[in-house]
């Protein structure tokens, strides 16, 4: 299992802390741990911006300019973004009615003991990386995961799948074949072609010999999938 978590504190000794006690909680309980560091809230919600995904924030509230508080509300409110859990981290216990509409995971009072980071860990785990919200797969010899909803289309490339995103491109090590057979994707991907299974979030419009998708990308129908998307399409449709 991936786990992706972000640091924000402009305290960097405090940064580096938090991060070696997640390192040392992630291998202890065989999570690969991917692990970016910020100094200031404004790093924080330009890399988020930039398309990168997080699915624990520890965040200081006590950031200058930008504080933790305003970086939980743009997350929640001008970025759409419920499902990164947020753990608030501060000096000072005053915070509860600021926090309330960011719906934040937990509230950790400093200096912070491995305690506190492996209780986090822990409860994260059994809370939601059991959930299928996200797909993993091996991209170079790399572990990877993208959530499903931002996945517009996998596509065969000779011996591999490229997996198109809202964030941009993945090539993945597994067939596409092989992927079709994966609950999420029978539930919620249509296949139109041998070489493609499209996200039906991302539909945009339907012809008769092509879908398009988010970005206005156009996908083949081969005549195999016509009828079967045809019918899909319209049952969709009408309820």
């Amino acid at each position: 299992m991936i786990l992706r978590i972000a640091i924000c504190d402009d305290m960097k000794d405090t940064c580096i802390e938090i991060q070696d006690m997640c390192k040392k909680c992630c291998k202890d309980n065989n999570i690969t741990l991917h692990c970016s560091l910020f100094y200031s809230g404004e790093e924080i919600v330009d890399a988020i911006k930039g398309n990168a995904e997080y699915d624990l924030i520890f965040l200081d509230i006590q950031l200058a300019n930008l504080s933790g508080v305003d970086v939980g509300i743009i997350i929640r409110e001008q970025l759409k973004d419920n499902l990164v859990q947020i753990v608030y981290i501060s000096t000072e216990k005053n915070y509860a009615l600021d926090l309330f509409p960011i719906r934040p995971f937990h509230f950790l009072i400093k200096p912070i003991s491995y305690m506190n980071i492996f209780y986090i860990i822990n409860k994260y785990q059994d809370l939601f990386m059991h959930k299928k919200d996200y797909f993993e797969f091996m991209s170079n010899y790399t572990e990877q995961k993208v959530r499903i909803a931002n996945i517009i289309f996998f596509e065969r490339k000779l011996h591999k799948t490229v997996i198109t995103t809202t964030a941009g491109f993945f090539e993945c090590s597994r067939s596409i074949n092989d992927i079709a057979e994966e609950p999420f994707v029978i539930d919620a991907f249509l296949r139109t072609h041998g070489s493609y299974l499209i996200n039906k979030m991302h539909i945009v419009a339907y012809r008769p010999d092509n879908l398009i998708v988010t970005n206005n990308i156009n996908i083949p129908i081969s005549r195999k999938y016509k009828i079967e998307i045809s019918n899909t399409l319209l049952t969709k449709l009408d309820n």
